[in-house]
């Protein structure tokens, strides 16, 4: 998994900059989102938190939701590994570079397809480009999904560089 992550990155920092822009109305829906997932993490709300991310329901060995969870809760400003989170980082993300999500290049969206027994595989069977938004600045990376009309969080990385000068 730490493989098909590190190539997926590396393939984000490529694509990213091919894939087409969304409407302001879509971005206002990812920051309602994502200022959602930020007050239910504040308040230390598990349970809200746990709808706001991706599980799995056929391969529990690659859920990473309690694992999440449990980075959201530590809320580390110096964390800078998968799921590294901080309540700064990602009110950065919400009021200043929230117009760098795009929806996945089709280069990305294959790289996904061909985990068949992955998360990501899971989460975006079936889904359009348009509704796998991701995101790439200062090698910070999110990947979003929306499914029944809400957004669920996939993956995030490094969420912290965002707040390096």
């Amino acid at each position: 998994m730490k493989t098909f992550i590190v190539i997926l990155c590396c393939a984000l920092s490529f694509q990213f900059s091919l894939a087409q822009s969304y409407s302001e109305k879509d971005l206002e829906e990812i920051k309602q989102y994502l200022e959602a997932f930020s007050e239910a993490a504040i308040a230390k709300d598990t349970t809200l938190l746990k709808s706001y991310i991706f599980t799995s329901e056929s391969n529990p060995t690659e859920d990473f939701q309690e694992y999440t969870i449990k980075f959201i809760l530590l809320n580390n400003e110096n964390a800078q590994r998968d799921f590294a989170y901080s309540h700064k980082a990602l009110q950065i993300v919400i009021e200043k570079e929230i117009h760098q999500f795009k929806p996945i290049t089709e280069e990305i969206y294959m790289m996904l397809a061909e985990q068949p027994d992955g998360i990501f595989s899971e989460a975006t069977k079936d889904l359009l480009y348009k509704e796998i938004p991701i995101f790439d600045v200062k090698n910070a990376h999110i990947i979003l999904v929306r499914r029944d009309n809400k957004y669920q969080l996939i993956f995030w990385e490094s969420l912290n560089n965002l707040l390096a000068p």
